[in-house]
């Protein structure tokens, strides 16, 4: 069972690779687990990566605006993008905000 999830986990990674690449948002509702299901989630960093995604095709801001706006290079704007490399809070936080939108905490 422990492999069949990290198997899932990989394939939503790369659904979320596929959005990416094809500019659209990536849902982010996802339905309540029914008895005998298991769900595959994304990690926090990867949570806000999509976020980060959605900020971009929202207000249609491309890799090389956001690249600018942060003054680094369009490549690494493309590493930030890509959901299986680490990137640190803080560089995805200014990131969202060259799109115009705010990263918001919240503890519940």
């Amino acid at each position: 069972m422990e492999e069949a999830v990290k198997e899932m986990h990989s394939l939503l990674l790369d659904c979320v690779s596929d959005y990416i690449n094809e500019g659209k948002i990536f849902p982010t509702v996802t339905k309540p687990e029914k008895k005998n299901e298991v769900s595959v989630e994304l990690t926090p960093s990867e949570t806000v990566k999509v976020l980060f995604l959605n900020s971009m095709v929202e207000t249609k801001t491309k890799p090389i605006q956001i690249a600018r706006r942060l003054g680094i290079a369009k490549q690494e704007v493309t590493r930030i993008l890509n959901p299986r490399q680490k990137t640190k809070i803080d560089t995805l936080e200014k990131a969202i905000e060259a799109t115009g939108k705010k990263l918001i905490y919240s503890i519940a």
